[in-house]
């Protein structure tokens, strides 16, 4: 048997047990008698606004939204639909987080497609208003809606859902890059920009380096022809761009890339070259506050990689300046420490004495709660996987294997959150070289930390690179 409970005869039981009339209820809700009186008692009732159903439920001393689940019946099967009352309902939805009601009236709407510009805009509100659970719903009520068009719409929806759902795991991160690609080309300029500057970012944490350097070239392109245009045309304008940050940084931004790409390939001297083209962008035209300081913030990247580049072609002496260079820049202490301990386990350097220096911040690391989201915090992630790796194998090199349990420990817990297998291998065969050293306690801990890690890891390697 139907429910006939509603709005109206929740107001009307309310009535009764309180005494009140209409008189009473109008002072005590705030609303005014003639509104209220048509809401009750008009025939057919007087439909209500969410701002009203507010009210009525603050006077009715109901928690916030406690009357959203009748209220879907209000604006959608009794009356016709009709998208100013539903606009704000699925705001106010969003701020009280009732994803089931905004989830209930999605469904509602899903056949009349005459909704999808009006669900998308208010997606894009929320989406800016950091509702952002809330607005990957109505994004993928577009994209469904959608689907088989090729609209400039459905590509924006994409690229939010596509930096929406990224997170901590590899395989999903893949899986996400892999289906927003298609849609990349149907943004506007500008959206491109950072679409593929994000989808760069995105696949270097996955060391797919063929395609960074397919994106870096496509990012170089594009950025050379809205340079060259914008410069030919005199419209270079920094101020009405729409992109996250100034045009300098994608142009800096394909080098990055590209040194990654080759870094990886171990060809330091074409790594080296493109280091050194992002380190002086002070030419660039059009630079304001912002791109002074991006141009600013290259070159100092480009002095950092290039005293990476001295460790990693055996330049050892280089060292000891490279410490002084980072120890008062905090975003490059954790990469510069990962480099330092790839040099030392590769060219078997003593660097206990750096490691008693940046001994707090060390320790701070085992506390880190990855601010941040997307590519960012994998980032942080995939640096703290391999820093404590490194770490663990240089003690494990230098025979305190105490101290190799711990970090190994470590390292194999955070590639775990980021399924990166090709790290967890790595650390499973090395707490197996460290296994005899191990108390019963911490053979526990490891086989919790591996428990979810499928058995033949081996044979299930998850490599995007090759």
């Amino acid at each position: 048997m139907e429910s006939t409970i509603t709005i109206r005869s929740e107001i009307e039981d309310y009535i009764r047990r309180t005494g009140k009339g209409i008189n009473g209820l109008s002072q005590s809700f705030g609303l005014n008698k003639g509104i209220l009186s048509a809401i009750i008692n008009r025939n057919p009732p007087k439909p209500i606004s969410v701002r009203q159903l507010d009210i009525i439920t603050a006077g009715m001393e109901l928690p916030e939204g406690a009357l959203y689940e009748l209220y879907i019946d209000e604006i959608i099967v009794s009356n016709p639909l009709n998208w100013r009352r539903l606009k704000p309902f699925l705001q106010r939805c969003a701020e009280l987080e009732k994803y089931n009601c905004i989830e209930e009236v999605l469904q509602g709407l899903v056949d009349d497609l005459s909704f999808i510009p009006g669900i998308f805009n208010t997606a894009e509100l929320l989406y800016e208003q950091g509702l952002i659970q809330a607005a990957l719903m109505l994004y993928e009520c577009v994209a469904e809606g959608e689907k088989y068009q090729h609209s400039e719409r459905l590509a924006i929806c994409q690229y939010r859902i596509f930096k929406t759902k990224l997170g901590q795991d590899n395989t999903i991160n893949l899986k996400i890059a892999s289906q927003f690609e298609p849609f990349m080309n149907r943004l506007p300029e500008d959206e491109q920009l950072d679409a593929l500057r994000d989808l760069g970012n995105v696949y270097t944490t996955l060391h797919a380096w063929k395609r960074v350097d397919e994106i870096a070239n496509q990012l170089e392109n594009l950025v050379s022809i809205i340079y060259k245009v914008e410069c030919e045309s005199n419209k270079y304008d920094e101020s009405n761009r729409k992109t996250k940050y100034p045009l300098v940084v994608y142009y800096g931004q394909v080098y990055l890339m590209k040194v990654a790409v080759y870094d990886n390939a171990k060809d330091y001297e074409q790594a080296k070259e493109y280091n050194n083209r992002y380190a002086n962008l002070s030419w660039f035209m059009g630079l304001g506050a912002e791109g002074k300081v991006c141009v600013n913030n290259f070159r100092m990247w480009s002095k950092a990689n290039a005293y990476v580049f001295d460790l990693k072609t055996g330049k050892t002496d280089t060292l000891s300046e490279y410490v002084s260079y980072i120890e008062d820049k905090e975003y490059e202490i954790l990469p510069g420490l990962e480099m330092i301990m790839k040099s030392a386990n590769e060219y078997n350097l003593n660097v206990d004495h750096i490691l008693l220096q940046f001994e707090d911040r060390i320790s701070s690391y085992f506390q880190s709660d990855f601010v941040g989201e997307g590519y960012k915090q994998q980032f942080s992630m995939d640096r703290y996987t391999t820093f404590f790796y490194e770490l663990a194998y240089y003690y494990f090199k230098n025979s305190r294997q105490e101290m190799a349990i711990t970090y190994v420990l470590a390292s194999l817990g955070f590639a775990v959150k980021i399924n990166n297998k090709a790290c967890i291998i790595l650390c499973m065969k090395l707490f197996e070289e460290l296994r005899d050293f191990a108390s019963m306690e911490v053979l526990h801990k490891y086989k919790n930390t591996i428990k979810g890690v499928h058995e033949d890891a081996e044979n299930d390697i998850f490599f995007v690179g090759s």
